[in-house]
């Protein structure tokens, strides 16, 4: 389904640059959190590092096995954190383009799915903070086949929500969780711990899901009786 893209007022632009820095201003706090941590990591590694000055040789050389595992454990450490501060960001970024959206039509059912759309990602945003808060248990894992009606791949979304109808919104929703699920599998490809793969799994899972709800909405109202 091709369609047609409207040519963008100054005001438009302008107001989709104010959504896009309001999104990099998210992301910079992130990363200012990153730098902290950062910081307070080389203290860590210079103090360490001091003290093993001050070992005994028979010291270091029973040290050197567990510096090993400890390396190991700190890099699958860093990878989760970094996966759930990318993952939160990504599911508040994608609330405040739902709100935004709101003030961007008219369209009643748009503007109600778009609410409903900004309270799911509210809810994914708090779930992944309460698994970085509480620490993720292995024993929660439970693998499950989600349906695909592969829909997205016949549509086309806009990168904008200005004047658009219900039909509209549902189609740049779905593609903006086949983009998500593109990215976490992605991502899988390039983590080394496997605690932090298996999270990649379960976010995957998780956008296959809500596209999966979105698809068979679109598909109720738009393809039904066809």
């Amino acid at each position: 389904m091709k369609e047609k893209r409207k040519e963008k007022t100054s005001q438009e632009k302008e107001r989709e640059t104010e959504a896009i820095l309001a999104e990099l201003q998210m992301l910079a706090e992130i990363r200012k959190t990153h730098e902290w941590a950062a910081v307070g990591q080389q203290e860590a590694q210079n103090l360490e590092q001091a003290e093993k000055e001050l070992e005994a040789p028979e010291a270091k050389s029973k040290r050197k096995g567990g510096s090993k595992i400890r390396k190991e454990a700190k890099v699958t450490d860093d990878e989760l954190t970094e996966l759930l501060d990318t993952a939160i960001y990504k599911e508040i970024a994608a609330q405040a383009y739902y709100l935004a959206g709101q003030k961007k039509t008219q369209d009643p059912g748009a503007r109600a799915l778009m609410s409903e759309l900004a309270d799911e990602e509210l809810k994914h945003a708090e779930l992944l903070k309460n698994l970085k808060d509480k620490g993720i248990a292995r024993r929660d894992w439970h693998p499950e086949k989600v349906p695909d009606l592969r829909i997205s791949e016949y549509l086309s979304g806009s990168d904008t929500l200005q004047d658009a109808g219900l039909q509209d919104t549902l189609a740049s929703a779905i593609k903006r969780e086949e983009l998500s699920v593109g990215f976490y599998s992605r991502m899988m490809g390039v983590l080394r711990g496997d605690l932090a793969k298996r999270l990649c799994e379960r976010l995957v899972r998780e956008e296959l899901k809500h596209k999966f709800k979105l698809e068979t909405l679109y598909d109720d109202l738009f393809y039904g009786g066809n």
